[in-house]
């Protein structure tokens, strides 16, 4: 909290994150690309963020950025021979990923990944471990986490921490680092992001004119999650990203046309099948994004037998049934719906090259989810990965980080259950994906909308979860709930008339009329 609050009262968040804006020129020529993968239109979103010296943000817009900013990092280091990085996220798992692709191309010697000492030492990757390029000392009379002083830490080219662990670094010098790079800044509370910000980055001068010797770049996707906050008091104030209210206030530079010295947009999209991709791409990202996933894999179920329309990999199962709690529960669940996923999870399963771990059930109940694994498991699917968090619905931890920096999401990724089914909710699956999604959306009482509305629970009136829901799938979707109470929510009817359209209607049948609300 106190990190935090120093955020916030810093007097650099009140001078202005934006300064003059310059034009762009090219200093640094890029080096042969390190990912050969990167399209033309990418290298040179790469080449504008090795050039700009200010500020910048990186909308992924469902691409995997991970691998844009890796990339960013390897050419920087290449490239700017004083240049010293600062790589942050909000969760360990996230700082993980980025440090083992930086580590496939920049010598281990100039790498350095800090955790926490609170974290887990068997929690280390592999590759990390394998490379000792972290701050855990391994003999008995140092056992834990070591903070380096200063001038161990000047031998570093990349140091990669959780936003809340980077505040360690605040007895740095002013300007200690060149880039400072935010990965998951979407859905990151303000004056979390803020902390390497304020504590790190060189500082302006009396007449607001900044030093051009750092540059901070905030990544991420504004259309899916933001900061998922327990508290209703908090939420009004907290409920918004530094990247969303940066791109969305009037003040800021993101507006139509938005401005493209600030703003770099990756539009390629390599994960979804363009069927699945057509909706999230109209209603939340003007249409922009171009398909250019692996027919191997986005077209993996295409002419499935079990498709009403082979062409499309989408199925919305119509099911009419009642939903129900416990005594002494306020988390509703539906059986009906329960049965349904299950039927088409042995359906996939039975396709025999099919493995659980390629499928990921979302439902926004956690009673749900619980009768979920154990119909899973009463059918002998028995390696389901549990995510109980003992919280209610509207108290969801995936998001909510820890002292430690962790977060509920880390907790669900070591290497034995890689290969598990995950039921869960939205927000454990933000930022990951599967081969195969199935949504138990539950409701089927118009009465109940109002109340989850409230509590800001379900799929309905929450276009982000909507957005984050629809988007997990590579190469087969299916949805299951009740039509004519989804509806009444704008962003499921376009969805429903998508089906519709492309005769993807399963389960109960609807009057093509009654979609038109």
């Amino acid at each position: 909290f106190v990190n935090v609050r120093t955020g916030v009262d810093s007097p650099i968040v009140y001078r202005g994150v934006f300064t003059s804006i310059e034009d762009y020129t090219a200093v640094f020529q890029m080096n042969p690309i390190f990912d050969r993968t990167f399209k033309d239109d990418e290298m040179y979103s790469l080449e504008f963020e090795i050039n700009r010296r200010n500020f910048q943000i990186m909308h992924n817009s469902l691409k995997d950025v991970t691998s844009t900013i890796a990339e960013a990092i390897k050419q920087i280091i290449s490239l700017q021979g004083s240049a010293r990085v600062l790589v942050c996220a909000s969760s360990n798992s996230a700082c993980d990923v980025i440090c083992e692709k930086v580590l496939d191309h920049i010598d281990e010697k100039l790498i350095y990944r800090i955790y926490s000492a609170s974290f887990e030492v068997e929690r280390i990757p592999p590759k990390i471990r394998k490379y000792g390029c972290h701050n855990y000392a391994t003999d008995k009379a140092t056992d834990g986490a070591v903070l380096p002083g200063p001038e161990k830490l000047e031998s570093y080219r990349v140091i990669v921490s959780t936003l809340v662990t980077s505040w360690r670094f605040s007895d740095l010098s002013s300007g200690f680092f060149s880039h400072v790079f935010i990965d998951e800044c979407g859905f990151t509370m303000e004056p979390e992001a803020l902390i390497p910000v304020c504590k790190l980055m060189d500082r302006w001068n009396d007449d607001c004119e900044r030093k051009p010797s750092c540059h901070l770049i905030l990544a991420g996707d504004i259309q899916q999650l933001g900061p998922v906050l327990t508290s209703s008091m908090a939420s009004p104030y907290l409920s918004v990203s530094l990247m969303e209210r940066l791109m969305k206030d009037k003040k800021a530079p993101y507006q139509k046309p938005y401005n493209s010295m600030y703003i770099v947009k990756l539009l390629r999209n390599y994960r979804l099948h363009h069927h699945i991709l057509e909706i999230p791409n109209r209603l939340f990202y003007d249409n922009e994004l171009k398909e250019y996933a692996d027919p191997k894999t986005s077209h993996r179920f295409v002419n499935w037998i079990h498709l009403l329309n082979k062409e499309v990999p989408i199925i919305f199962h119509n099911c009419v049934s009642e939903e129900r709690r416990d005594p002494h529960s306020t988390s509703f669940f539906n059986l009906a719906e329960a049965e349904t996923v299950l039927h088409y999870a042995q359906a996939v399963l039975a396709e025999g090259d099919v493995r659980q771990s390629d499928i990921g059930v979302i439902t926004p109940y956690a009673a749900q989810a619980r009768r979920i694994r154990r119909v899973f498991e009463r059918k002998a699917l028995n390696h389901i990965q549990r995510s109980d968090t003992g919280l209610s619905d509207d108290m969801v931890a995936a998001a909510v980080p820890h002292q430690d920096g962790t977060s509920f999401a880390d907790s669900g990724r070591g290497e034995h259950r890689r290969q598990w089914l995950l039921v869960g909710s939205v927000e454990e699956f933000q930022g990951q994906e599967r081969l195969v999604v199935i949504l138990s959306t539950v409701r089927n009482s118009k009465d109940l909308l109002q109340r989850d509305l409230l509590k800001r629970l379900g799929f309905l009136k929450n276009p982000k979860r909507f957005n984050v829901a629809l988007t997990r799938a590579k190469a087969l979707l299916i949805c299951i709930g009740n039509a004519l109470i989804l509806k009444h929510d704008e962003h499921w009817l376009q969805f429903l008339r998508h089906v519709e359209i492309h005769k993807a209607w399963a389960g109960v049948p609807v009057e093509r009329t009654l979609l038109n609300y």
